[in-house]
């Protein structure tokens, strides 16, 4: 991959990175957002994981010291003092706060998508180190997008999937997508070849996005994603929609690279973890009935700052960004 190409991801989870602060508060077209923030994620990592012979035990290495040391300082440090100060910290919130996933609420709510992800870069270990027939692996990916939408089917929060530690089984949807990312990079990488391209893949699939915005509205297609609580019970437009949004948000990232604006978003994607982490506490911290300008603000510039901090100092970015 380019320089250029990066930059254009990096704009591009920048964008949704700020959907994703904007989808936690109370705003028109949250429930659209949905739709396709959450898995655009997982499918942009999934296009800079290497195939099985590059895939090396210091790699899997790299990636536990950089998720799991930031996810344990943040859910500690922001959940005990959450806890402490709403008088709840007791032996059942601790546990609470170990199994993480769907478990954490609050300040907290958003952590799942750190430790499914985690997980699911795991299982894609696997899969890379013992499928190395395509089709075995091929078959490997259909199974878990298939056994995924079952649990999804019998999934209830009064049972005891609920409390899958971690959120580990939402992975099963994950790593499908972290599949269809690097089966798709090739494909995306052409919205890199020239301005002309990039504009008229941005054109069709803007037209494609809104098509489907205006399908679900008038109850064309009945359409609901909610990851984190296993909502996914459609099993063709799971990975359809969440493509069709993601290829015009990159569409315009590469319109947008070099300019003011690309830079700022490249910004925001760079500290994505960051302000996913942070953006809930802060808009706890102001009150979260505040105006909602302040709340967006809150949520995605202080993170930014934060995040611009922490890189400066070798322990600060060991211990909250995983670096």
């Amino acid at each position: 991959m380019s320089t250029y190409r990066l930059s254009s991801l990096d704009i591009a989870k920048g964008m949704l990175i700020i959907l994703v602060v904007v989808a936690h508060l109370p705003v028109a077209l949250r429930d659209e957002v949905y739709y396709f923030h959450m898995p655009a994620f997982f499918i942009i990592s999934g296009v800079f994981l290497p195939p099985a012979e590059k895939l090396s035990p210091a790699f899997i290495w790299k990636k536990v010291y950089s998720f799991v040391i930031p996810y344990i300082v943040y859910l500690l440090s922001i959940g005990i003092t959450y806890q402490f100060l709403n008088g709840t910290l007791d032996t059942q919130s601790i546990i609470k706060l170990l199994l993480g996933g769907r478990a954490l609420y609050g300040p907290l709510g958003p952590f799942w998508f750190i430790s499914a992800l985690f997980v699911s870069l795991l299982f894609y270990y696997f899969i890379e180190q013992f499928f190395r027939n395509r089709y075995y692996k091929k078959a490997c990916i259909l199974l878990f997008y298939i056994v995924a939408h079952v649990e999804a089917f019998v999934f209830s929060i009064d049972s005891l999937l609920f409390y899958i530690p971690l959120a580990a089984d939402v992975a099963l949807l994950i790593v499908p997508y972290l599949y269809v990312g690097r089966y798709l990079r090739s494909f995306m990488a052409k919205l890199e070849i020239s301005t002309a391209t990039a504009l008229k893949h941005l054109l069709l699939f803007a037209l494609l996005a809104t098509a489907v915005l205006i399908a679900i509205h008038y109850q064309v297609v009945d359409y609901q994603l909610d990851m984190k609580y296993v909502g996914y019970n459609y099993p063709l437009f799971d990975v359809l929609i969440p493509v069709i949004f993601l290829f015009a948000i990159v569409s315009l990232s590469a319109l947008l690279n070099g300019t003011m604006v690309g830079k700022l978003l490249e910004l925001f994607g760079m500290a994505s973890l960051v302000i996913m982490y942070l953006h809930l506490p802060l808009i706890y911290l102001v009150g979260r009935h505040n105006h909602l300008g302040v709340l967006i603000l809150t949520g995605c510039l202080l993170p930014l700052l934060l995040y611009l901090v922490f890189r400066r100092n070798s322990f600060t970015s060991m211990i909250f960004l995983g670096k």
